[in-house]
């Protein structure tokens, strides 16, 4: 990566757009010469239907151009055991220190849980919490671990707590993402973001694209 551009750290669509990390559920995991960077993981939602798939995962992790474990994570909002879901999880946290990738985290509902098994595993590789909510609090407790934040969809919503916690998010802690809004660019999020903070976009930028090069492509 050159120059500065964007990048969308966790989409379920390709796009020619700056640089995108594409979400592929593991039991669609293909594989292939792809130079699409992607993460790979078994979603929480997925677990009772595609447990099986999980002898799969340090193989198709282990690939170049996957970057992330994920996503995975935890979700209280769903009918899956939450016991079994933390089962799962764990066997994510150690394919991804055992490969020292980084982590895309699906938490609903759980960023309690969340913090508890990230201090039990002390696990050393960073997560990044895709589609960020929570407040202030819970996510200066996040960033104290040594998680990133990503935030997308929702700073254009009016969640006066999610944005107090956005507006705190350090940029260095920063990541922006479209998620599986197809109708959604990541240049919309950036330009909402940089309002939001007050910043230049290509400072956004920048400082955006430095966090990638450090956290999933190993420079400096």
């Amino acid at each position: 990566m050159p120059t500065p551009t964007y990048i969308n750290i966790h989409t379920h669509h390709p796009s020619p757009q700056g640089i995108t990390v594409l979400n592929t559920f593991l039991q669609e995991f293909q594989e292939n010469d792809s130079q699409q960077y992607q993460s790979v993981g078994l979603h929480p939602w997925h677990i009772e239907e595609h447990q099986g798939v999980l002898n799969n995962l340090t193989k198709a992790a282990d690939r170049k151009h996957v970057l992330f474990i994920g996503e995975t994570g935890l979700d209280r909002a769903i009918d899956t055991p939450f016991e079994l879901q933390k089962e799962v999880f764990v066997q994510h946290i150690q394919c991804a220190e055992q490969l020292s990738k980084p982590m895309i985290i699906h938490a609903v509902r759980s960023y309690p849980d969340l913090l508890q098994m990230r201090k039990q595993s002390k696990a050393q590789q960073p997560w990044v919490i895709h589609g960020f909510q929570g407040n202030l609090q819970i996510a200066q407790q996040l960033l104290k671990t040594g998680c990133y934040l990503s935030y997308g969809e929702v700073l254009f919503k009016n969640r006066p707590k999610v944005i107090e916690a956005f507006l705190q998010t350090p940029i260095d802690r920063l990541f922006l993402e479209t998620d599986d809004k197809k109708e959604l660019s990541i240049q919309q999020v950036y330009e909402q973001a940089a309002q939001l903070k007050e910043i230049p976009i290509f400072t956004l930028i920048e400082r955006i694209s430095s966090n990638f090069r450090k956290l999933a492509l190993f420079e400096g």
